[in-house]
């Protein structure tokens, strides 16, 4: 089975007003949900980049969609939407915290092929979710301007990924450097130096999402 699109369900009206605000498993929930689409298993199966929806606004095509519904979104859904969205043959993931489960419920629905991808491609695609997301948040509260081509941007991630799902570490890790969003897409000066707000290392690429969204956005260290 493949997927007609992979999508989570966010309680925003657009990237501008992301809830940054949540802690603990609502955050954790909320990260897991939006860097586990970021398998390359998933992007290779729908063949596009993740989406997402508002929450209070879902999309009315729904057939082979796989849905994640974080905690911090389940309660604002519109009525009868979970139902209709199962009668329509969609996959929907709520209220779970943890992205290996997350990936486990998401891909078993899949072939085989999308699931047996080396480990260390997997990380890099998951890294790449969680930097993406990172770096168009800082960019609007910076407010700068977003110049990324993201059609150019989509197709290189789903040819990564699938590349990824084929074997081929060369083109997948070609296609992976060059989606970079900081240095292809983002005006902002090469000096400028991205310092995590706790700890040097990066909980979020290593172990998963972190708990504490908020206290977790690096803050800018150096711009020239």
């Amino acid at each position: 089975m493949s997927y007609k699109q992979c999508v989570i369900l966010l309680p925003c009206h657009s990237l501008e007003d992301f809830p940054t605000h949540h802690e603990g498993d609502d955050a954790q929930g909320l990260l897991a949900g939006w860097t586990a689409l970021f398998h390359p298993g998933l992007i290779a199966s729908s063949g596009s980049m993740p989406q997402w929806w508002r929450m209070d606004d879902p999309g009315e095509e729904l057939a082979e969609h796989l849905l994640i519904i974080p905690s911090v979104s389940a309660s604002e859904l519109p009525t009868g939407f979970t139902q209709r969205a199962k009668d329509a043959g969609a996959t929907l993931i709520r209220r779970k915290q943890d992205r290996d489960e997350i990936l486990s419920l998401a891909l078993q629905n899949c072939d085989n092929r999308y699931q047996q991808i080396d480990p260390e491609l997997v990380a890099d695609f998951l890294a790449l979710g969680y930097a993406y997301l990172l770096i168009e948040l800082l960019t609007r509260q910076m407010r700068y301007a977003c110049n990324l081509d993201e059609v150019h941007f989509s197709d290189l991630i789903v040819a990564g990924a699938q590349a990824a799902v084929e074997g081929d570490h060369e083109l997948a890790g070609v296609s992976n450097r060059q989606t970079s969003p900081v240095t292809s897409g983002y005006p902002c000066s090469a000096a400028t130096r991205l310092v995590p707000s706790t700890r040097p290392s990066t909980p979020e690429l290593d172990h998963g999402p972190s708990r504490n969204l908020q206290g977790k956005l690096p803050k800018i260290g150096t711009i020239r």
